[in-house]
């Protein structure tokens, strides 16, 4: 019976889990292919067939490290790799760049410089919106700050006419009252004529008490523009004639000024100070006709300095003993002036030819 349980459980140890399964009915049977011999029970199963001794065992993990390599450049046809972009015109930058952007600029790969173009424009955009909507504003203002001037100045004259009006009619209505007890008779008299006439009284004195006002209020406002306008002015002046800025030259060139327009253009110093204030001078001012016209040579002298700078001529001898003519001590002293002149180019130059035309 031993001989039997062992035949049996190595039986059973040669199975294989398909078979087992299959005698527990729990699946088919595998059906052995006709060229597979049967095996007997007792025969231990053969062992694991291991690789051919001819065979490498490496090769196979070369084989398959060579299937996991990318496959070169000699697996993939070649395509053409040119990038498009090399094909565009190149991306030309804003022209107010300097020429370090410029440079910077153009060493970019052509996306950052399309990025940076495109910022720039959304900028330069934004810029202008708001240059436009800043400037619509000034304008809107300016416009309703010259209507509310335009209506001050209606009121202001309506005001003044409606005051002249009253004023008459108090002079006319009631030109025998002259003193007060012209008035106290009045009231005594005729009461309804005296309340007439004081109605008529406090309605003139309101009407010129709010004239005056207003003309107070015009004069500040004129002194204000002034002020605006002389500083606008000397920025204007300091800009284009730079020396009046410098505290040393300055104090010089005013006295010089002042005393050219008071000697040689008969301008009083009164007037001048009058003009400083704000006083305008008619531009049908024959002395401004005289500045204007005095720049003017001096102007075309030196256009002529810049052409050509001839040499100054010799003084002419004069013979010994024999005293110059009037006119020809005049004459003289234009010649030396216009040519001094048209050698230097200078200021003083030309003031100094100017006092020599006016020398009689």
């Amino acid at each position: 019976m031993a001989d039997a349980l062992s035949t049996g459980l190595s039986s059973v140890e040669t199975l294989s889990v398909s078979d087992a399964a299959g005698l527990m009915g729990l699946t088919e049977p595998r059906k052995r292919p006709e060229s597979e011999p049967e095996q007997e029970p007792n025969q231990p199963p053969p062992e694991d067939i291991g690789p051919a001794e001819d065979d490498d065992p490496d090769e196979g993990d070369d084989a398959a490290a060579d299937n996991d390599q990318p496959p070169g450049d000699d697996d993939i046809e070649t395509e053409d790799e040119s990038d498009p972009a090399d094909d565009l015109p190149p991306v030309e930058p804003p022209r107010s760049w300097t020429k370090a952007e410029k440079e910077a600029f153009a060493a970019l790969p052509r996306a950052h410089q399309e990025a940076l173009l495109d910022r720039d424009r959304a900028r330069e955009k934004d810029i202008r919106t708001r240059q436009d909507g800043a400037a619509a504003h000034t304008k809107a203002a300016q416009a309703a700050e010259q209507a509310a001037t335009q209506a001050r100045d209606q009121y202001a004259a309506g005001i003044e006419q409606l005051a002249a009006q009253a004023t008459s009619f108090v002079n006319g209505e009631f030109s025998d009252i002259k003193t007060w007890d012209d008035v106290a008779n009045m009231q005594d008299d005729d009461p309804i004529r005296h309340g007439r006439w004081q109605v008529a009284v406090q309605r003139t004195q309101a009407l010129q008490q709010e004239n005056q006002r207003l003309q107070a209020e015009n004069q500040q406002q004129a002194r204000y523009n002034f002020q605006q306008y002389v500083q606008a002015e000397t920025q204007k002046l300091l800009e284009l004639a730079p020396e009046f800025a410098d505290p040393k030259r300055a104090p010089q060139l005013q006295g010089e000024v002042r005393a050219m327009l008071t000697e040689d253009y008969g301008i009083p110093a009164q007037e001048l100070a009058e003009l400083d204030r704000g006083r305008p001078l008619s531009i049908h001012d024959h002395r401004l006709a005289l500045i204007v016209r005095d720049a003017l040579e001096y102007r075309k002298a030196k256009s002529r300095v810049a052409t050509k700078t001839p040499k100054p001529a010799p003084p002419s001898p004069q013979k010994p003993g024999t005293p110059p003519v009037k006119g020809e001590v005049r004459t003289r002293a234009l010649d030396q002036a216009d040519k001094e002149l048209t050698r230097t180019g200078g200021r003083d130059a030309a003031l100094a030819l100017m006092r020599a035309k006016r020398t009689r």
